[in-house]
């Protein structure tokens, strides 16, 4: 690997691919600042789950013709059922939460393909490309320009890291320093907030679908598609970085109702049809894992496991 010192950085010369700061030590050689860190406690994972497993609350979405009081009873019967094969004691209310029907409809593949693509591309953790697809193309995940602006920051990262590990360069060079540092956070301030417009500009599209998958009129639509361009010209007024917030409280009563469904769908890649029964759990790890395949299968239900 071709190294470049920090005098030749302070200089004015840049990184060109492929190169590194030169490491303030010897490889092999300690630094005089470094401490071995001490082993208090090791704890071996029983199984590779145990690393994954974290508390979560589920959410379970329910293609039935069952009225919500049906549902309930079946889920009654359910909980009955497993608290005696397990010999254990339930309480309704302690494992199950809300229990609702949806008043609005999903499906991702209704979306027309240059949007899903485009949103897929922002995204680098697609909920819908990820949940949907059964195999998943490493193409889906990230994009050029994304990877490319994080391996620019990681080098540059790495540069001022190597500098200011050099206690007395960075003293004597300490001016020149905070001047190049404060010119690549501008610099990359503003090339992260043309991507976070990219992506704020391909999750409205998805929103815009959204409405009209639930009927919405056109000028509903027209209303919505402005109040979203508004935003993403706010974002980028502001310089607001990666990752777009979301526009609450300036949409319409209906619109931003509307919104709020689908932010919170967009978030875990939930599709739904419109009077399904959303059942949810009460609390984090609420609801005993043996039962999630009895409800998917008496319920036609899908399981979200919202972290």
């Amino acid at each position: 690997m071709v190294c470049i010192s920090v005098q030749k950085w302070l200089s004015g010369a840049s990184l060109s691919s492929g190169e590194q700061p030169e490491p303030p030590f010897k490889y092999g050689e300690k630094s005089p600042t470094t401490k071995m860190p001490k082993t208090i406690l090791i704890i071996s994972p029983h199984s590779f789950v145990d690393l994954i497993t974290n508390s979560s609350s589920e959410l379970f979405v329910c293609d039935t013709k069952k009225s919500l009081k049906a549902v309930q009873e079946l889920l009654q019967v359910l909980l009955a059922n497993h608290d005696k094969i397990s010999e254990e004691t339930h309480a309704f209310n302690c494992v199950f939460g809300k229990i609702e029907a949806v008043d609005y409809t999903f499906e991702w593949y209704d979306v027309p393909e240059p949007i899903r693509r485009e949103y897929e591309s922002c995204h680098r953790y697609c909920a819908y490309g990820r949940r949907q697809d059964a195999w998943y193309s490493d193409d889906h995940v990230g994009n050029a320009a994304e990877n490319d602006l994080e391996e620019k920051e990681r080098e540059l990262r790495k540069t001022f890291g190597s500098l200011k590990s050099l206690n007395s360069l960075y003293e004597e060079n300490k001016s020149e320093y905070n001047r190049r540092w404060e010119m690549f956070r501008k610099e990359a301030d503003i090339l992260w907030t043309d991507f976070g417009a990219k992506v704020f500009r391909s999750e409205n599209d998805l929103f815009l679908d959204f409405l009209r998958q639930n009927n919405f009129t056109k000028k509903q639509i027209e209303t919505a598609k402005e109040i979203c361009e508004d935003a993403v010209r706010e974002h980028l007024s502001q310089n607001l970085g990666r990752f777009p917030r979301p526009i609450t409280g300036k949409f319409p009563d209906k619109l931003e109702k509307a919104y709020q469904t689908f932010y919170q769908w967009k978030s875990w890649g939930i599709t739904a049809k419109k009077g399904a029964i959303m059942v949810h759990s009460a609390d984090d790890n609420s609801i005993p894992y043996e039962m999630f395949g009895t409800i998917e299968s008496y319920l036609n239900a899908d399981r979200y496991h919202l972290g």
